[in-house]
């Protein structure tokens, strides 16, 4: 499927929301030959899945997002930053939103740190406007539009008020 949406969207970057936290270097290898720009390592994975994966994604030229799901210490963030990580994401998981949305309080986690931020995580168009504010590098949108009565519709919007 991955190479199938490579072939059909060259052009684009393409994010392989992998969530490895272990087997860093083969998870990496697989999402990178199958057309992945980026793939996705837990912030919670061991150092050496991380490091494993970023050595594969520069001998590559690719990039590896490190999500936060779950992180809410300074000492992991350090250690993130200390890794050479340069790309995290601030994410609420699906069965966390079923008690609370994404917040801007998330942006704390990078205070300070030198991270491209991505977020993700039940965001949707009346959030937007806040989340901008905080000027992440990426954000993903999933539901908001793929559950959407219009999702072309629905996505043209989620541009229109981000550009």
């Amino acid at each position: 499927m991955v190479r199938k949406i490579r072939d059909l969207y060259p052009h684009n970057i393409l994010l392989i929301d992998m969530k490895t936290c272990d087997a860093g270097k083969h998870e990496a290898k697989q999402a990178f030959a199958a057309g992945a720009d980026i793939t996705t390592a837990m912030g919670f994975s061991s150092n050496q899945t991380i490091i494993d994966m970023l050595e594969v994604a520069k001998k590559e030229n690719k990039q590896v997002l490190v999500d936060l799901l779950g992180i809410d210490s300074d000492k992991r963030m350090n250690e993130l930053q200390d890794l050479g990580v340069n790309l995290v994401g601030l994410h609420v998981g699906k069965d966390e939103q079923k008690e609370t949305s994404f917040s801007t309080e998330l942006f704390s986690l990078v205070k300070g740190l030198e991270f491209k931020v991505a977020v993700a995580g039940g965001i949707n168009l009346t959030m937007v406007p806040e989340i901008k504010k905080y000027q992440p590098d990426i954000i993903i949108v999933g539901s908001a539009i793929t559950k959407a009565e219009n999702p072309d519709k629905t996505a043209k919007l989620f541009k229109s008020i981000l550009q």
